[in-house]
């Protein structure tokens, strides 16, 4: 799918995240046109080409979209950026909601869709429910448990890097991994959060 999703940057980190383990194995199946028609071209049945000529019957002008900076890593870094200098906990509260609500949805779509591809998607170390639990730990001020989730979170990151490391879309998911690093080793370092989340 990359080669169809040059310069569009939230297309190819959808993509990235949505799905599981399946999609990084190399495809048996053919479901792209233009792979279609270049597999067909190159194949043969008793010895001939099953293709022995090919019409473009409507050749369409396609243009590649320019830069944009809306749909580029450098817009996720800004956004991600003022979860890291805002200092309040209501901003990092919700940032820790949105990666435990995905990390949930990956849950059941995993379990309960009919999709392969959506099983076993080891994005959920990253997106983790276990933030839902950080949350309720945060806005309850316990202290001893909100350390203990953070800890588990961030060796759940770490699980997740190492196995990110031969991944062509590491670089592409990479800033949200360092914002939650942060965030995780500043929450887990406070001595008290009860006054500032009310």
């Amino acid at each position: 799918m990359y080669p169809y999703a040059i310069d569009h940057f939230y297309q190819k980190l959808g993509i990235n995240i949505i799905f599981g383990s399946k999609v990084d194995q190399q495809a048996s199946k053919i479901f792209l046109p233009f792979d279609l028609y270049e597999n067909l071209k190159n194949t043969t049945y008793r010895g001939k080409p099953l293709v022995t000529e090919s019409k473009t019957l409507f050749n369409a002008n396609r243009t590649r979209p320019g830069f944009s900076f809306l749909d580029s890593i450098y817009s996720l870094i800004g956004i991600l950026l003022l979860f890291i200098i805002f200092k309040s906990e209501k901003i990092t509260l919700f940032f820790f909601g949105v990666l435990g609500f995905l990390g949930l949805f990956f849950i059941w779509a995993g379990l309960y869709s009919f999709h392969e591809e959506l099983l076993w998607n080891y994005n959920v170390f990253l997106f983790n429910p276990l933030y839902l639990f950080l949350i309720y730990f945060i806005v309850k001020n316990n202290l001893k448990w909100i350390k203990i989730t953070s800890i588990l979170c961030l060796g759940f990151l770490v699980i997740y890097l190492l196995y990110m490391l031969n991944k062509v879309h590491l670089p592409i998911v990479l800033p949200i991994v360092v914002t939650s690093v942060f965030l995780l080793v500043k929450v887990s370092q406070k001595k008290n959060l009860l006054p500032s989340v009310k």
